[in-house]
């Protein structure tokens, strides 16, 4: 996926403030939050993120002009870098839950600069909170 899916700035900072609520829980999860209810939290987040990304494809997939070109960007959108990024932080959070996440690197959708249109919008945590100009 690439700059096909630049479109929605809302949805793109929603899954931003999903992205950066999940490694939150990942690099400093609350006093007393057992591992368990840790790998929930981050899953719901992962999960909720995901799904805003699958709202971007199907806008992205419903401007092909094509029942052909629909069916290429929604497979290319869905085996593409974001996707596996948000399936590569759900098996992460399922590390957690099972104590294995010190066995594991942080996910992609964790770090910056693998993913650009997500990146732009978790340099700044105070832009997530305001509104769309």
């Amino acid at each position: 996926m690439n700059r096909d899916l630049d479109g929605d700035s809302e949805a793109w900072r929603a899954m931003a403030r999903e992205v950066l609520r999940a490694f939150d829980l990942d690099m400093t999860p609350p006093r007393g939050m057992g591992a368990e209810q840790r790998s929930k939290a981050m899953a719901a987040h992962i999960e909720r993120g995901r799904e805003l990304l699958d709202q971007i494809i199907d806008q992205h997939v419903a401007a092909a002009r094509t029942t052909v070109g629909r069916a290429w960007r929604r497979r290319r959108a869905q085996r593409g870098v974001y996707a596996a990024a948000f399936d590569e932080a759900a098996t992460y959070a399922r590390a957690v839950r099972d104590g294995r996440d010190r066995d594991l690197p942080a996910p992609i959708l964790f770090s910056r600069g693998g993913l650009p249109l997500l990146d732009r919008h978790t340099h700044d945590r105070t832009a997530l909170s305001e509104p769309v100009r």
